[in-house]
């Protein structure tokens, strides 16, 4: 098993020059969301810290299309560590999942308290196959 880290999929000439911020819309600094990436036999898991929204969505959706076209078939996402999640965030999974769907299959695996509650109220627990009481996959 080998861990990675995915990088920045974003233009950051335009972020401030310390690299644990980046700048918000409004101009504010927040922490970047990060992915790390453990390789599987059977595929590989992401696990995503921080918060997916507006601002971090794009990078989450690059991660699982760099996923895919490194050639896994199975894509885990671990989103235990992920503290918020807006409806950006929440479109995002779709579209990675749905951009993923021909050559590969999405499942969240872990999300936190917040994450599965907002999941499972707006029914996209079910839409995105989470398979969080699953036993772990490894």
């Amino acid at each position: 098993m080998s861990t990675a880290s995915v990088g920045e999929h974003a233009d950051t000439s335009t972020f401030p020059p310390h690299p644990s911020l980046r700048l918000a819309f409004d101009g504010t600094d927040v922490a970047p969301l990060a992915i790390g990436v453990t390789t599987m036999p059977h595929g590989v898991r992401l696990a995503v810290v921080g918060e997916v929204d507006l601002a971090t969505a794009p990078q989450l959706r690059s991660a699982v299309a760099d996923a895919v076209a490194a050639g896994s078939r199975v894509i885990d996402l671990d989103l235990e560590q992920v503290s918020f999640i807006d409806s950006t965030g929440l479109a995002g999974l779709l579209q990675a999942r749905e951009a993923a769907a021909p050559l590969a299959v999405v499942t969240v695996v872990e999300a936190s308290r917040n994450v599965r509650r907002l999941l499972d109220l707006t029914g996209l627990a079910t839409v995105l196959g989470v398979a969080i009481d699953a036993p772990r996959r490894r």
